[in-house]
């Protein structure tokens, strides 16, 4: 099983949260598809969620998007007579340490494009290793599975797409920005560390959904609880609060 979350960040409300099949990839659930696209907001997505589809939706709606590239996306830039043309990554690979922010990038089908910025960064070396490490693990759980070495060399790079105009946000800045998106992934943490959501004995699948929806009620309350205990301690106490020391702290007295 999988639990589809999206959360807005700013005013800290959960704005959907739905069960989805745990064999199937994220993409054929179609999040957000009741959201209203906010004019000049900004929408980070994780990779198992990218879709040419919804970045033109974005686009259209006066709003802004910011995900991680796929390795295996064809880009294209136009050439002096317009005419689009496939783009060569390794001619805009940075030296160590070093970012590339190319403006005039496009990316889609045929027929139709979208144009975007594409930021390449390498990263260091421990963190290519361990994602190279993470990809070897992934191929010999595939039968058959061969992994590219192409896969293999953007291990040393980050590659996002916005179209957020340079002015709103500097090529430093890509990186951080996206990295708030683990506010989730910290949530999902905590949800398995203290109220062991992913631990499920053999049941009923009658049962297994009282359970499982039991489950998201009381960490949605931790959820709101938290939210508006934070709110006290920055505005009387000028501190943050830490997420696990406050599931604790509620679980332990409810």
């Amino acid at each position: 099983m999988k639990i589809h979350l999206n959360y807005d960040l700013l005013n800290g409300q959960i704005e959907e949260i739905a069960l989805g099949d745990g064999s199937l990839h994220d993409n054929a659930y179609n999040f957000g598809k009741e959201e209203e696209i906010k004019s000049e907001g900004l929408y980070l997505r994780d990779l198992g969620y990218y879709s040419f589809d919804y970045f033109r939706e974005i686009e259209e709606s006066g709003a802004y998007f910011l995900s991680r590239a796929k390795t295996n996306v064809t880009f294209y830039q136009k050439d002096i007579a317009g005419n689009y043309q496939k783009m060569n990554w390794e001619d805009y690979l940075p030296s160590d340490g070093k970012s590339k922010d190319i403006s005039a990038v496009y990316l889609g089908s045929y027929k139709e494009k979208l144009r975007v910025r594409l930021v390449v960064e390498s990263v260091p070396e421990e963190v290519a290793k361990k994602r190279l490490n993470k990809l070897e693990e992934y191929a010999k759980k595939q039968k058959n599975k061969r992994v590219s070495e192409r896969r293999k060399a953007m291990c040393y790079y980050n590659v996002f797409i916005t179209n957020v105009p340079v002015e709103k946000l500097a090529t430093k800045q890509i990186r951080l920005v996206y990295s708030l998106r683990w506010q989730v992934e910290v949530m999902f943490k905590l949800w398995k560390s203290h109220y062991n959501i992913d631990k499920v004995k053999k049941m009923s699948i009658f049962r297994f959904e009282c359970h499982i929806y039991a489950q998201l009620i009381i960490t949605l309350l931790d959820f709101c609880l938290q939210q508006a205990m934070e709110s006290i301690f920055l505005e009387e106490l000028e501190e943050e609060l830490s997420p696990i020391k406050a599931t604790k702290l509620i679980k332990k007295t409810l």
